[in-house]
């Protein structure tokens, strides 16, 4: 997948290319697909940097992919083991092979995923926010890939809305004058 073209950066994508975050020079590009495996519609939103009110993390919790990958792991291995032991008292065919071999891969596979999740970090929920709606930025799932993005798109905001003045009044064309800007927020804070 392209990095960049045009006048847009990639600073994020997700999953097979599900979704992803582009920036421009004036706005931020949010792609936003939706199928399985593949994205079978793709839809795009654009965020003006004077139009961002606030960018906001929140640390999610890790345990619930970990123990899924986990028992995917001992379930899978475990049936492949048991499948083992059960050849050397039958013997093997095709179909036993063929299953052993699919337990076998699937156990491999859960263990990859395992460490993937670890290797990758703690996750969160990045939102972006205007004055018109709150959404989920689905690409920003790990914190310090999140944290780079808001650092970038942070100084871009600032400088955008450098000449607003602080207060409650709006601007021409819907931006809120007051930028805020959170790094990382908990769920309390909400």
């Amino acid at each position: 997948m392209k990095n960049s073209f045009d006048n847009y950066e990639r600073l994020a994508g997700w999953v097979f290319g599900m979704s992803s975050l582009w920036q421009g020079t004036d706005h931020l590009v949010y792609v936003k697909g939706t199928g399985f495996i593949l994205p079978f519609t793709e839809e795009y939103r654009r965020y003006r940097y004077q139009d961002i009110q606030s960018l906001s993390v929140m640390p999610t919790s890790r345990v619930v992919l970990m123990v899924l990958y986990i028992l995917g792991f001992l379930a899978s291995g475990g049936a492949a083991l048991l499948m083992a032991l059960s050849v050397n008292d039958v013997g093997i065919g095709p179909v036993s092979l063929l299953f052993l071999s699919v337990f076998i891969a699937s156990t491999v596979v859960f263990l990859l995923f395992f460490l993937r999740h670890i290797i990758l970090g703690p996750t969160c929920r990045c939102h972006i926010q205007t004055n018109v709606k709150r959404e989920i930025v689905k690409p920003l799932n790990r914190i310090h890939k999140a944290n780079q993005a808001i650092d970038r798109i942070g100084l871009l905001v600032r400088e955008s809305q450098k000449d607003l003045k602080a207060g409650s009044e709006e601007q021409p064309g819907g931006a809120v004058s007051y930028t805020h800007l959170r790094a990382h927020e908990t769920e309390a804070d909400l």
